[in-house]
């Protein structure tokens, strides 16, 4: 990490002038033309070009059968013992584990290969964990993956390892300097022999071309940046055809792995129409952005990348995120939808907070629009996140536990927006908010934690990691409609402030009394001040943020649109931070919109809205139809310049499921008709129990339930027959709430730092 928590900027190439412009400051504050690019074409038909030296390519999945000695695996004396016999390795070793090491130089490349894969038998061994060395390094206990549990019957089983989880716990520098060694470590009782049986060992490549077709499609991910499109061997080419038409572009983005040696690169046509493009890859640069400005043509354009180098008999080519590009006769805004976790709406000066905690907040919403009554969807990030990009609340969409994930079945604000041209990017640093959760549909580009320096973060105050890669994609895209989808982590609990951050908060001279409606207040004055800290922290990244809009010429011609995904208990209610119950402190939101000369300034919204409603309301912006199955209202009536429109009044539904029972069961629902809120238990027979009952506008703390008021009998009943209707229609689709991707051991650790899991 750098400075100020900055790690290096994400491997996005920038073009020159638009470097120059944004540490100049070009255009003397006059912005340029809007952006007038939009996408045309994502789909594209590839024929792999015959290549006589493909024969001699050697398969990227490495695999150990022993059927005689092989000394790529070796059992260290100190360790125990090892032998092979009849295919199988014989390991055993005391006190309490033994170890295998291997397989020797050049063979681990986690980005070449996805799995690691066992088949194995033991009565002795309970876990197995996975370490990695890269050259001239030692083993290291810090750089392993969580124990995975074995079997332990004595039968054959196999078991499977995510890459991704050795990426997880090494730093983004060590990704071009590839893995030398694993050691496996057995381990079982203390003082007994541990005895294992191995017949297998296989490093898994998804790249390799089992159809034989000379290329592979899928998701490829290079330094934790994720992009649709084709993996081509080395020496390759393949070859697609452009359609005939006026002038327009060809985007594509560009990285290499598998080899320490250049690779060449050369996108041209057969026909020789445009000036050939060479590009020299190495595994250091990560995704190379390129781009093609194609003339003319009468006649469709046959266009070939190939690839070749010396001394890369392993390599393998991504080609990712193509597109074609043309300009577009009704030029839209560019998006940022910028998502702040855990923070909740009243600490915020714009909100009516005493300290100043949001001075560029503040200065967005006097140029915008605010919502004052937002609601999540949920008390924490999946499933209201899911609800944010897919406008369902979480019944309807299912994702609700981290074994879950969005169905591909549902459409996605991204998903909407790129149909519609716009080129969509992904820059998340929760989990919870990415590929894990089924969440990256529809982006072009999904950045994940990886991408900023370490896939394990050690810190929350993750903004700070988010800002320079952002501009610079900005700044590689600015004549382009884009929709930039951010999720930062502070001020999400461990709280880590930076001093300067207090700092500037005790200058300020405002400091709070805890309400007496808490029940700790010393605890509650240590952890509010080091979150509010935090919520600065996030306030100066946002401001570096629109400055790099600014500099580009951008922020007239862009949607900025913040909100948050749940709040955070600070002792109200006897709970301290989230995912603990629907009382307003975990589940009250902001929501800010700016888009100048377009929206109102300084205009603040009282009509209740929720986190269902924002991607409705920003495609009512871009006069775009919201899918059909979208639960959320379009506000963006209340939000243009000119009079006010009026909002079409629903009820707002809120859910939790818990991971620990609790009374009345472990699922919670809440339903806002202003000013009543419920709070229902939803029990194992799935019919909702009132618990509290709530005048918002007469008691917006909530310390007095008017369940037992005969006066308030009506409103009661109405709250619950919403609940039962919403819980009795249930998901949206048969396959709602899809399993999730295997947890890797590194997504694991992190759940556990984060307070996802015990």
């Amino acid at each position: 990490m750098t400075p100020r928590g900055r790690p290096r900027p994400l491997a996005v190439a920038i073009a020159l002038p638009a470097l120059l412009c944004l540490a100049s400051g070009c255009g003397g504050g006059n912005p340029p033309t809007p952006p007038r690019h939009a996408v045309v074409q994502r789909e594209f038909r590839w024929d792999a070009t015959p290549d006589a030296e493909r024969s001699a390519v050697e398969p990227l999945t490495r695999l150990w059968d022993f059927e005689v000695d092989d000394h790529a695996w070796q059992v260290p004396l100190r360790s125990g013992s090892g032998f092979t016999r009849d295919g199988v390795l014989r390991a055993s070793g005391v006190p309490g584990h033994v170890d295998l090491v291997g397989p020797g130089p050049n063979e681990v490349q986690p980005e070449l290969h996805h799995w690691l894969t066992l088949r194995l038998r033991t009565t002795s061994a309970r876990t197995l964990k996975v370490y990695w060395r890269s050259p001239g390094e030692s083993f290291s206990p810090h750089r392993s993956t969580s124990a995975m549990r074995l079997d332990h019957s004595g039968e054959w089983a196999v078991y499977s390892i995510a890459m991704a989880g050795l990426r997880g716990v090494r730093e983004h520098a060590d990704a071009a300097e590839g893995v030398e060694a694993f050691r496996l470590r057995f381990g079982g009782p203390d003082q007994q022999t541990i005895e294992v049986e191995i017949d297998r060992i296989v490093l898994v490549s998804d790249h390799d071309d089992l159809e034989g077709r000379g290329y592979t499609e899928g998701r490829l991910t290079r330094g934790g940046v994720a992009r649709q499109g084709l993996a081509l061997r080395v020496p390759g080419s393949v070859t697609t055809s452009l359609p005939a038409g006026a002038p327009d572009r060809l985007r594509l983005a560009l990285a290499v792995v598998g080899t320490p040696a250049p690779v060449t690169v050369v996108v041209a046509d057969l026909e020789n129409r445009i000036q050939p493009v060479r590009i020299t890859l190495s595994q250091e640069q990560g995704w190379h952005e390129t781009v093609l400005e194609l003339p003319a043509r009468d006649e469709p354009l046959q266009l070939t990348v190939s690839a070749a180098g010396q001394g890369a008999a392993r390599a393998v080519v991504l080609i990712g995120s193509v597109m074609r590009l043309a300009p577009a006769p009704r030029p839209k805004p560019s998006v940022i939808l910028y998502v702040e976790d855990t923070l909740r709406a009243d600490r915020l000066s714009t909100y009516g907070y005493a300290r100043p905690t949001d001075p560029f907040l503040s200065g967005l919403a006097e140029q915008g629009v605010v919502f004052t009554r937002t609601w999540s969807t949920s008390n924490w990030t999946r499933p209201s996140i899911s609800s944010l990009l897919t406008s369902l609340d979480p019944v309807a969409h299912g994702n609700q536990v981290h074994t879950r994930r969005v169905p591909e079945s549902l459409t996605t604000l991204a998903e909407t927006l790129a149909e519609a041209g716009w080129i969509t990017a992904s820059f998340v640093t929760n989990y919870h908010a990415g590929s894990w959760a089924g969440l990256d549909q529809g982006f072009d580009l999904n950045a994940e934690p990886w991408a900023y320096g370490a896939t394990r973060l050690t810190s929350t105050l993750t903004s700070g990691v988010l800002t320079d890669p952002m501009a610079a994609f900005l700044a590689e895209h600015a004549d382009e409609q884009v929709l930039i989808f951010a999720h930062s982590l502070d001020p999400h609990a461990p709280y880590e402030p930076e001093v300067r951050d207090l700092a500037a908060l005790a200058r300020s001279g405002a400091a709070p009394q805890a309400p007496d409606h808490v029940s700790d207040a010393a605890r509650w004055k240590q952890a509010g001040r080091d979150y509010d800290a935090e919520v600065l922290h996030n306030d100066h990244e946002l401001a570096a943020l629109d400055a790099a809009l600014a500099r580009l010429g951008l922020a007239d011609h862009t949607i900025f649109v913040f909100a948050s995904d749940h709040g955070e208990a600070f002792g109200e209610h006897q709970h301290w931070e989230h995912r603990k119950d629907l009382h307003e402190e975990q589940v009250r939101v902001p929501w800010i919109m700016r888009w100048p000369g377009r929206l109102a300034a300084g205009r603040r919204i009282e009509s209740p809205a929720s986190l269902l409603d924002l991607a409705p309301t920003l495609l009512g912006l871009l006069d775009l139809s919201p899918p059909a199955a979208w639960q959320g209202r379009d506000l963006s009536s209340l939000s243009r310049k000119g009079p006010a429109g009026l909002a079409r009044p629903a009820p707002l539904f809120l859910d939790a499921v818990y991971d620990e029972p609790r009374a009345g069961g472990q699922h919670d629902v809440a339903v806002v008709s202003w000013p009543y809120k419920l709070i229902a238990a939803v029990g194992e027979d799935g019919e909702p129990r009132p618990i509290a009952l709530f005048d918002l506008e007469a008691d917006p703390h909530e310390r007095g339930s008017l369940l037992d008021a005969p006066e308030h009998a009506g409103a009661l009943t109405g709250l619950m027959d919403i609940a039962r209707a919403r819980l009795g229609a249930g998901p949206l689709a048969p396959n709602a709430g899809a399993d999730a991707t295997p947890m890797d051991p590194a997504v694991l650790e992190w759940m556990k730092q984060m307070g996802y899991l015990r």
